[in-house]
C-alpha cells in the first residue's frame, strides 16, 4: 500500500470499489475513544449494511491488477440526505443539455458489451459503434491497432457519472475518455434523450443493477485486466 491522501481528499458520494462493488460514502466520523477518522459508509448491494472504515484506507492507493488506483474510486460527488425520499426530484431536475461522451475499445465485443449496459440500464439514450484505426506513441513505440469508438449520447446531468464509470472500469491502462456538452439542434431529440434516461438524483437502483449486470458480462473492474496497450 501506498501512503495515505489527507482527509481534504474525502468527498461525500458515489463510489466504486477497486473491486468492482459500489457503495455510498456519507461523512467522516470519529471514533468515541480514540478520535480516529473514520469513514461511514453503505453498500449498495446485498443487505445494503452500513459500515465504517479508517480514512486513512478509504482514501488510499492500492496494488491491483499490476497498477496503482484508488481503493475507492469517485464516481459521483453528492451531499446525501438520509431523510429525503428516494427519488424525489421534480421533473425539471432532469431537464439539462445533452452531452457526448466517448472513448474507444479494442474489440467490438467489448464495445457492444458497453452500448448494451449503458443502454439497457438508461444511463445513455444511444451508443453509436464505429471501427476506427489508431495509430499512436505508446512507451516508445509508434503502434498501430484497430480500435472501435463508442459514442454515448446522454443528459448533462449523467455526463459525469457515464464518464466515472468508464473510467473506472475501463480494460486500458490509459483509457481516453471525452465529455462534448451542446444543445441540441432539434427539441424533440433532447426531450427523447432525456425520456430515454433515469433521473440522475436516483442512481441506487441502477448502481445495484449494474453490478449485476457487470458480474456477468466481465466489466467489473477485477474482471477486465487489459491486454491491450493503451488507449488513444
Amino acid at each position: 500500500m501506498s501512503s495515505p491522501s489527507s482527509s481534504t481528499s474525502f468527498v461525500p458520494g458515489l463510489y466504486v470499489h477497486c473491486k468492482g462493488r459500489f457503495y455510498r460514502a456519507w461523512e467522516v466520523v470519529r471514533h468515541s475513544e480514540t478520535a480516529e477518522p473514520l469513514v461511514l459508509y453503505q453498500t449498495l448491494y446485498g443487505d445494503r449494511g452500513w459500515w465504517v472504515r479508517p480514512l486513512a484506507m478509504f482514501v488510499e492507493q492500492v496494488q491491483w491488477q499490476n497498477r496503482q488506483v484508488p481503493r475507492f474510486a469517485l464516481l459521483q460527488a453528492e451531499e446525501p440526505d438520509r431523510d429525503a425520499p428516494e427519488c424525489s426530484a421534480p421533473p425539471s431536475a432532469h431537464a439539462s443539455g445533452i452531452a457526448l461522451v466517448t472513448t474507444t475499445l479494442g474489440s467490438v465485443q467489448e464495445a457492444e458489451r458497453w452500448a448494451d449496459l449503458l443502454v439497457r440500464h438508461q444511463l445513455a439514450a444511444c451508443v453509436q459503434i464505429t471501427p476506427i484505426r489508431s495509430v499512436y506513441r505508446w512507451q516508445g513505440t509508434v503502434e498501430r491497432a484497430p480500435e472501435w469508438l463508442l459514442a454515448c449520447k446522454t443528459p448533462d446531468a449523467w455526463a459525469p457519472l457515464v464518464a466515472a464509470l468508464l473510467q473506472t472500469l475501463h480494460p486500458y491502462a490509459l483509457p481516453e475518455i471525452r465529455v462534448t456538452r451542446s444543445e441540441p439542434v432539434s427539441p424533440a431529440y433532447a426531450a427523447w434523450v432525456q425520456d430515454s434516461t433515469r433521473d440522475p438524483r436516483c442512481p441506487d437502483e441502477l448502481l445495484l443493477r449494474l453490478h449485476d449486470r457487470a458480474d456477468k458480462t466481465g466489466l467489473q473492474a477485477g474482471m477486465v485486466a487489459s491486454t491491450s496497450s493503451a488507449a488513444m
